[in-house]
């Protein structure tokens, strides 16, 4: 646990102690003008491994004076990471990192984004299209030129490697890069936490801080809750593709939050993050049995399972009329907003889980991100 001061507004008075509870990525420690951001690749275990912004509120009448304290203090970072806040003229490569400015009401600040039309939140789709907002492209297409030509005071982009990494070629052409490495988290709080992250950029802390800690308040009492269940059902993930099936690693995301809900996971004393790759007779044999089958990618009904492999009609989730998908919130161009806003609503998700697992526990609720499928 990480606990540190931070400082907002024009009074730069400690506002209170935010900690980052859950999140393994990255840390928060503020000094007495300046806050430093770390983002670790392989999470704080592995600190000799990391990247550094310090961040400096523009509305100080001595922001010059503080700049140039840091440039002397650290002198191995780059000026360009020595960045004023909240900042302007945002370049995000990535659709998890928009909701955040939709909550704040910053999507004024967006300047470029990859792709408009993959978002899925028709609000912010409108507003970003009303105000003029570019699109840059992600991975191999970027159009290089025209980010430079934006002179975005920040590009986000996602931690990730190979074609899709555009961090080099950026800061190649003089753009700031701010990595983000939130889908790396191995727990639903510590994803949901990154909205800190963002919001430290924004000048909104103490929002931050607050909607987390209401967010955390509303997952632990529903986990809890789940908790005191006895009878377990049994639940598989996914679907086969090629062959193979991709089954989540005990210690990742959605094995966690199956824990949480309270469901009998086969994979879940695996201790890996990433997913696990299996021989779709590996799986089907423990899959068979299974109470509860969910995410099904591409699956519209149970006929299209069915139809693309006979076998399973035997599942006792398909007999049993327990097949659930996680698009419930998906647009006609496929945009899921269980990827986009679902990572910092990991209380919602929570909730549609135990309702499938456990119907009795939550009557009162509706399915949100999830639905039957027919």
């Amino acid at each position: 646990m990480v606990s540190v001061m931070v400082f907002l507004g024009s009074g730069f008075q400690p506002l209170v102690s935010m900690e980052i509870e859950y999140a393994e990525g990255f840390s928060i420690t503020s000094f007495e003008e300046y806050t430093r951001v770390e983002v670790y690749p392989a999470g704080r275990a592995e600190k000799s491994e990391h990247v550094s912004y310090y961040l400096i509120h523009r509305e100080r009448q001595d922001f010059m004076r503080v700049f140039s304290l840091v440039a002397d203090r650290h002198p191995a970072v780059p000026v360009s990471r020595i960045i004023g806040v909240p900042v302007d003229r945002c370049i995000l490569l990535s659709s998890t990192f928009l909701p955040p400015f939709r909550y704040f009401d910053e999507l004024d600040r967006i300047a470029a984004v990859d792709h408009i039309d993959n978002l899925y939140d028709s609000g912010i789709k409108s507003r970003l299209k009303k105000n003029g907002t570019l699109e840059v492209g992600s991975g191999s297409s970027l159009d290089l030129e025209m980010a430079a030509a934006i002179r975005p005071e920040i590009v986000m982009v996602n931690m990730i490697e190979g074609e899709w990494n555009a961090a080099a070629k950026l800061e190649k052409a003089g753009m700031t890069v701010v990595v983000n490495g939130d889908y790396l988290e191995s727990t639903p709080l510590g994803r949901a936490e990154w909205m800190k992250f963002i919001g430290l950029f924004l000048g909104r802390e103490a929002e931050a801080d607050a909607w987390f800690r209401e967010v955390r308040d509303r997952y632990l009492g529903l986990a809890g809750m789940a908790g005191q269940i006895v009878e377990k059902p049994s639940v598989i993930l996914n679907v086969p593709l090629s062959g193979r099936w991709v089954i989540p690693g005990g210690g990742g995301y959605m094995a966690r939050f199956l824990e949480d809900a309270g469901a009998e996971y086969q994979w879940n004393h695996s201790p890996e993050s990433r997913s696990l790759i299996f021989d779709v007779e590996t799986v089907f044999s423990q899959a068979v049995n299974a109470d509860v089958w969910l995410h099904q990618y591409g699956a519209g009904s149970i006929q299209d399972l069915v139809g693309s492999d006979p076998r399973f009609r035997r599942m006792k989730a398909v007999r049993g009329g327990r097949v659930i998908n996680n698009d419930a919130r998906q647009s006609g161009a496929g945009s899921n907003d269980f990827y986009e806003n679902g990572p910092y609503s990991p209380d919602i998700i929570l909730a549609d889980l135990i309702s499938v697992l456990h119907p009795g526990l939550l009557p009162e609720h509706s399915l949100y991100y999830y639905r039957y499928l027919e």
